[in-house]
């Protein structure tokens, strides 16, 4: 392996992070990385493939199956499955832009695409999509909870649904804002160049001037993840009123995506190598079950799934 000098950064003190590096730059702006065919650079070339691949595939049945869902009779007029689809849709996106903003980047093939995101200010706008999403699928997730806890222990009219459901999609959007005022304020997300034994990359390089909404996001997202455990407590206490699918669903979703948000906290604060290099595999995992437990585990979603279209009522969607 060899050392690649980095150099070319602005000469003040700040801190930076990369997959597991974690440095000081100094006066002198120089930092020293190791290239080289590490276990750890094979797994990540290892899940960029793996979990790229499953992301596609679930991508495309998800489409299939969650316009069923959004569209045609019995579960066009149910605002739960409505929920769900929505957190399913953002969970595939956040994983979606999480490939794009950081995954990709160090692939020396990519240099082209993001020296040209970078020149035409694209980068940063997909960094705030990449926030947002990933903001929109813990909350979601806590949404669904709290919905099924209601439903099986409330008599609750559809209307009182409806309006549920469009609470909790601004709920949703809105928790997000603290990361996305960081990158545009105390954090910047930005792309430094880069020369490797392997190639000429741009890395995503964020530069902390004061770490403090990112400690309030962080915090904040602990938070929900709380209150997401705390909920599904109550529907497995409550299980035999409600329906098993659904709740098989919601917890084993929520405990892949608390797996992800546990890594990710320990590669920030902690600086485990591993779990640096693992944040795309935990997050493709938990992007893609609230898919795959729903066809699972719910019958009544399989077998609309599996219908024919002409079989199925179309439901008007009216505006």
């Amino acid at each position: 392996a060899k050392s690649v000098v980095i150099t070319g950064l602005e000469c003040r003190d700040f801190y930076f992070t990369w997959k597991s590096e974690v440095f000081t730059c100094d006066s002198s702006c120089s930092v020293y990385f190791q290239a080289g065919m590490s276990p750890l650079r094979i797994f990540d070339i290892f899940q960029t493939y793996f979990i790229s691949i499953l992301l596609l595939i679930t991508i495309f049945f998800a489409c299939l199956v969650y316009t069923k869902l959004l569209f045609y009779l019995p579960h066009s007029r149910n605002y739960t499955f409505k929920l769900i689809v929505f957190n399913g849709i953002v969970n595939l996106l956040s994983c979606s832009m999480y490939l794009l903003v950081y995954q990709l980047t160090s692939y020396n093939f990519m240099y082209r695409f993001y020296l040209y995101l970078k020149d035409r200010g694209f980068y940063i706008i997909a960094a705030v999509i990449c926030a947002l999403f990933d903001g929109m699928a813990l909350n979601s997730a806590l949404c669904i909870a709290l919905n099924r806890l209601i439903a099986i222990r409330a008599t609750t009219t559809e209307k009182n649904f409806k309006l549920f459901f469009y609470v909790s999609l601004l709920f949703s959007t809105l928790l997000p804002v603290t990361k996305i005022v960081d990158l545009f304020t105390f954090g910047p997300l930005v792309l430094e160049e880069y020369y490797f034994d392997y190639g000429q990359v741009l890395l995503p390089i964020t530069i902390f001037s004061n770490n403090i909404l990112s400690i309030i996001g962080n915090v904040q997202a602990a938070m929900v993840c709380c209150a997401t455990l705390l909920l599904n407590s109550r529907i497995v206490i409550h299980r035999n009123k409600a329906e098993k699918g659904l709740m098989i669903t919601s917890i084993v979703s929520y405990l892949f995506y608390t797996l992800y948000l546990i890594n990710t906290l320990l590669a920030d604060y902690f600086s485990f190598g591993v779990c640096a290099y693992t944040r795309y595999f935990y997050l493709g995992i938990a992007s893609i079950t609230p898919f795959w437990c729903l066809i699972l585990f719910t019958k009544t979603v399989r077998q609309s799934a599996f219908k024919r279209t002409k079989e199925i009522s179309f439901a008007t969607v009216h505006s």
